[in-house]
């Protein structure tokens, strides 16, 4: 299989786990560790894009890249590299859990397809609606706290760039 098609899928496969962190990013609390058996998934699938491409005949490429790429995205990329270190090789990626309460009607559900399988609030105006727990799971980067969803979508987001610029500069490849 052509590296370019390895590299597409990989990325396929990072936004398949991206998408199922988001689908348990904002239930209500349940099961604490599936949110992190998808990240270490994600970080896998996403690790293995960039590794393919430094410790292959592609690292002069790769680093020229990368070294067009605003600090934010390389930084993101060591972060990455970092995180899916300590997730294979350690005790798990740097992130941390916090319970947070949200109002019942903005709890995400699965089926949207008919408004009577939604949550409702019926009653005085000025009545707050019932909360609900939800857990959001959060990395340090750069000395700020960004959400690991947001952090993961934003790796996504770089490695699709990636994936585009190795396909135009390598099309039989």
């Amino acid at each position: 299989m052509p590296l370019s098609d390895v590299l597409r899928k990989k990325l396929r496969e990072a936004q398949y786990f991206l998408r199922q962190m988001n689908a348990v990013a904002m239930r209500p609390i349940g099961d604490a560790e599936e949110f992190e058996f998808l990240l270490s998934a994600f970080l896998s699938a996403s690790r293995s894009i960039t590794n393919a491409l430094e410790n292959r005949r592609y690292g002069a490429w790769f680093t020229a890249w990368q070294s067009s790429r605003t600090s934010s995205d390389t930084e993101l990329l060591e972060f990455m590299r970092v995180q899916r270190i300590a997730e294979v090789h350690r005790d798990g990626a740097d992130v941390e859990a916090r319970v947070h309460f949200i109002p019942i009607t903005e709890v995400r559900r699965a089926d949207r397809s008919h408004p009577a399988y939604g949550f409702h609030v019926f009653g005085p105006g000025d009545i707050e609606p019932a909360s609900v727990g939800v857990t959001a799971h959060w990395f340090e980067l750069g000395g700020t706290q960004i959400e690991a969803a947001d952090a993961c979508r934003r790796i996504v987001s770089v490695l699709s760039d990636l994936v585009d610029a190795f396909r135009t500069d390598h099309p039989d490849e």
